[in-house]
């Protein structure tokens, strides 16, 4: 999963804003990333991240198709890639799961 353009991210270990322009360096261990449907707690995960050419960053988390939040987008009211930065929540209509029920049964793991 990866999020094009992130900014105003953070490093969590020592609580210093990570620059957004052309010359910012990402501490090493700060780019974090979780996906999140809407239940408990966001669960950060090291991210890759690459310097975006128009501004901020782009962080990829990888996960198992059998990550439970990844099942769980599909009864989910809402979806979201957390990170230390801007963050928003995007809504999962009756449409948007009926296409991510359609992606887990195309990937063999709905259930």
């Amino acid at each position: 999963m990866t999020q094009t353009g992130v900014t105003k991210l953070l490093d969590l270990r020592t609580g210093a804003p990570i620059g957004d322009d052309a010359k910012a360096i990402m501490p090493e261990g700060a780019a974090l990333m979780a996906l999140f449907s809407g239940k408990g707690e966001p669960q950060f995960l090291p991210a890759e991240a690459a310097k975006n050419p128009v501004t901020g960053w782009d962080l990829t988390i990888r996960l198992p198709l059998a990550d439970k939040q990844i099942k769980a987008a599909a009864k989910s009211q809402m979806l979201s890639l957390f990170t230390t930065g801007y963050t928003m929540a995007v809504p999962m209509d009756a449409a948007a799961r009926a296409k991510w029920s359609e992606f887990l049964q195309k990937c063999n793991i709905a259930k």
